[in-house]
């Protein structure tokens, strides 16, 4: 996950509430904290990593409907 993955990651946990930190575009300790309680809240499985699932809900918060494009640790979503 690139950088600039994880601080749009960060953005929108942050205006959910769940992160605490800088919105810097590392995936720290803070982050995972932070992905485990946003995952634990909604019922998903609470490993701590931005999966398919995690990401498609964080999406869907933000009144996108996407499709996740999932690769080898790399995502891309798109508006349908």
């Amino acid at each position: 996950m690139s950088a600039t993955q994880v601080e749009v990651i960060q953005r929108i946990l942050k205006s959910r509430g769940f992160f605490k930190g800088e919105v810097d575009g590392v995936y720290s300790d803070i982050m995972q904290i932070s992905v485990v309680e946003y995952q634990r809240s909604h019922r998903l499985p609470s490993i701590g990593m931005i999966d398919a699932d995690t990401l498609k809900l964080l999406a869907k918060e933000q009144g996108n409907d996407v499709s996740v494009n999932w690769t080898q640790s790399k995502w891309h979503w798109e508006r349908i």
